[in-house]
């Protein structure tokens, strides 16, 4: 029965704008058999223009508007507000109501629009990329990218065309070290970029490293040692982390660890602090914060280091000496968790 009462309703109707007016003034309290008779209706008027860019009014960039078809082709987030009365019902029936062939028809335009090749955002390359990244994120839905491979490929080609050597530059930003532009374009890896965006960000990160002559040319003449050493540590830390061809990666890695061996040998921390004046309970402080200083990496001086610090803490005096200042039960208590919180980050265990 309500097939035939809605049929009668819009066969005089000429246009979908007509019928898309007629079918939003039923009852908002619909059954499920209604809406199950509305749902390809819908679905059909969501494909014209006339009635999508109703649900876009007030939006100017395409990544805003394909985030809220995005809200409404998932069925998620809350009816967006100041839009025409009739759309703005429509809104309120696609987050609240399962309409397959609705939610199809937004899914498409969603496909159609990123696979145009229109700017997300009509600004620089560096926005525009994290316009890509933050949409592509709101369209995976339980690991799976809505639109499947269509869509995967033309988010890949989007990244493609802005990770390139014309415009890696204006995404990178000002640098004044070849480490900062690394710290600034390794993240990319982590995100879901592509196979070609990718292979050219990994040739780029290898080509700039072995570019590299001297640990100052890899983290800037005029860096002090100790921020050196941290600089060096913290690349050599995301290198392991990245996802990199084997061979380039051990390639990188030995290269930032020539260079971090270069600047210990000449500033010996270590050193410094076993030559230094002081009791032991100083020097084995002075050892925990250089192992959890971030300026060593894993190898053999860290372990020289850690080694060091452990055989002046099992000295008798320096607990003691450590728990000196401290005048009540309390202060005490405060003091040892303080050094176990030490220990743990310099790796020497909670003590």
């Amino acid at each position: 029965m309500a097939f035939i009462a809605i049929t009668r309703m819009l066969s005089p109707l000429k246009d979908y704008a007509q019928k898309f007016e007629a079918v939003m003034t039923l009852d908002d309290e619909l059954n499920p058999e209604v809406v199950e008779i509305l749902d390809p209706l819908v679905g059909e008027f969501l494909r014209t223009s006339a009635v999508s860019e109703q649900l876009l009014q007030g939006l100017t960039t395409l990544a805003d508007k394909l985030h809220r078809i995005a809200d409404l082709a998932t069925g998620t987030g809350t009816p967006p507000a100041n839009l025409p009365p009739t759309a703005q019902r429509l809104a309120s029936w696609l987050v609240s109501r399962p309409m397959p062939n609705a939610q199809a028809a937004l899914q498409s335009r969603l496909v159609a629009e990123i696979n145009a090749g229109q700017s997300l955002t009509g600004g620089p390359p560096a926005g525009e990329l994290k316009a890509v990244l933050k949409l592509r994120k709101r369209l995976t839905v339980n690991g799976q990218l809505l639109g499947g491979s269509v869509a995967e490929a033309a988010f890949d080609r989007r990244c493609s065309r802005l990770l390139n050597p014309e415009s890696i530059d204006k995404i990178i930003g000002p640098t004044s070290t070849i480490a900062q532009e690394l710290e600034a374009v390794l993240p990319l890896l982590d995100e879901p970029i592509g196979e070609r965006s990718r292979e050219f960000i990994v040739r780029m990160v290898d080509q700039m490293v072995q570019a590299c002559q001297s640990p100052q040319r890899l983290v800037g003449e005029n860096t002090p040692p100790p921020q050196r050493l941290k600089m060096l540590a913290r690349f050599h830390k995301r290198i392991r982390k990245a996802e990199l061809i084997g061979a380039i990666k051990t390639r990188i890695l030995r290269t930032v660890e020539t260079f971090h061996a270069d600047t210990l040998k000449t500033t010996d921390p270590l050193g410094r602090i076993e030559q230094q004046g002081g009791g032991n309970t100083e020097k084995a402080l002075a050892l925990i914060d250089l192992c959890r200083s971030g300026m060593l990496i894993p190898g053999e001086y860290l372990d020289k280091t850690r080694k060091a610090a452990e055989s002046r803490l099992k000295s008798p005096d320096f607990m003691p000496a450590y728990l000196a200042a401290a005048q009540d039960p309390s202060q005490r208590a405060e003091r040892i968790q303080a050094l176990k919180t030490m220990l743990i980050e310099a790796g020497l265990g909670g003590g």
